[in-house]
């Protein structure tokens, strides 16, 4: 999530320290597109390869067809005006964190943010817990499958959450300076968070405060065995990302800069796939997934807000979309 027309500039100076140079430019296809006004803002994918996309601005979860180029809207959510973060919890079970932010003046509401599952076989979607605590509930990732924990980033207070989307049961696992929003600009610390897969889970994160990806080690309940580190730093305006299957890589985008990265989780390398500040390639890109199936395991699906926050060359926006680049051999 970004939104500053005002700080993309700033992020542009930034993020020459640790970019890597391009290589060749992947195939990139836009699977579906959305009418002008509309924001994509997370992205998941079932193990049949159908897409579960959530939106800002409106409470709407869709799902995409990659295949046919199709979509359709599979589950509103009352009482909010918005959904976030989104991870598998079971199989075609997701958890899902919705609230209020407003887009035309970039404003969240404290308090109204829940956690919801969807039953993407039947688009039952029920309410899980509400966790007024919270000030703005963004990325999510699984963390016990079976115990149907998750962790929750919440970019305004700062925090990792640990949330039970069975019981509803919540506590404040990770609370670090690195996650904190900055102290001026936009109120938006810590961003999309993914965990690693294997027996040792480390947290990566983006801060969109500090235009940085780092992680930190957690144990099995989410709390830190380890310091919290930057691993890449000072490369842009992050948002949401996806960790590559064999672990090595974040596949991160730049909501304000309109670009893909591919971040060494060995060294921090940031190198730039795909995109650019003049580009409508991924206008305000939001977030990243890798298909699951045979056919697509090397594409990245990337999503877009349409450059609302941040119009190419202050006037272009478009509708947001699902863009899929084969990242194969990458």
């Amino acid at each position: 999530m970004f939104f500053s027309c005002a700080l993309v500039s700033l992020s542009l100076l930034l993020a020459t320290t640790h970019a890597a140079a391009s290589p060749k430019a992947p195939q990139a296809r836009t699977v579906v597109q959305w009418d002008v006004g509309t924001w994509v803002e997370n992205v998941a994918v079932r193990s049949n390869g159908q897409l579960i996309v959530t939106m800002l601005g409106v409470p709407e979860i869709w799902a995409v067809d990659p295949v046919k180029s199709t979509k359709s809207l599979i589950a509103s959510l009352p009482g909010v005006n918005g959904v976030l973060g989104i991870d598998e919890l079971a199989p075609d079970v997701f958890a899902i964190a919705a609230g209020n932010f407003t887009l035309a003046t970039a404003t969240t509401t404290p308090g109204s943010y829940s956690i919801w599952t969807l039953n993407a076989k039947t688009n039952v979607v029920k309410k899980a817990v509400d966790v007024p605590g919270a000030a703005m509930l963004n990325g999510l990732t699984t963390l016990d499958a079976v115990k149907g924990d998750v962790l929750v980033s919440d970019s305004g207070l700062g925090t990792v959450i640990r949330i039970n989307a069975y019981t509803g049961a919540t506590k404040v696992v990770i609370s670090d300076p690195a996650f904190a929003p900055p102290a001026a600009g936009i109120q938006i610390g810590i961003n999309g968070i993914r965990l690693s897969k294997g027996p040792k889970k480390t947290l990566y994160f983006n801060s969109f405060g500090s235009s940085s990806f780092g992680g930190v080690p957690v144990a099995a309940d989410g709390t830190p065995t380890g310091p919290v580190k930057f691993i890449a730093q000072n490369v842009g305006s992050l948002d949401d990302f996806a960790l590559s299957p064999c672990g090595s890589y974040a596949w991160d985008v730049a909501n304000g800069q309109n670009e893909l990265f591919k971040i060494s989780l060995k060294n921090g390398t940031a190198t730039l796939i795909a995109g650019a500040l003049d580009s409508a390639l991924i206008p305000g890109a939001t977030s990243a997934a890798f298909g699951r199936t045979s056919k697509d395991k090397d594409v990245v699906y990337v999503t877009t807000s349409g450059a609302l926050a941040a119009p190419i060359n202050g006037t272009y926006i478009e509708g947001a979309k699902v863009v899929a680049f084969n990242v194969h051999g990458l």
